[in-house]
């Protein structure tokens, strides 16, 4: 499943609500810190809100994960 799925499949819950909330809030940043926003995702998982901040607008995105990722062949 893709990036552009995830966020816009009804079936997938609250990731519309998600992007909805990022970015609004790298919005708010942008406009307070004159397009220098900075997101750090803490517990990054799969990387799918750091993906949402990143194309929302944040001018840098930091993701942290301490588990391993599992990359599966397709």
């Amino acid at each position: 499943m893709n990036f552009d799925v995830m966020c816009l499949n009804p079936l997938v819950g609250r990731a519309v609500d998600y992007n909805k909330a990022i970015c609004a809030a790298v919005d708010r940043l942008n406009k307070k810190q004159g397009a220098s926003s900075l997101v750090l995702d803490v517990g990054a998982g799969s990387g799918l809100l750091t993906m949402m901040a990143s194309r929302a607008g944040a001018s840098k995105v930091i993701a942290c994960e301490m588990m391993p990722v599992r990359l599966r062949p397709p």
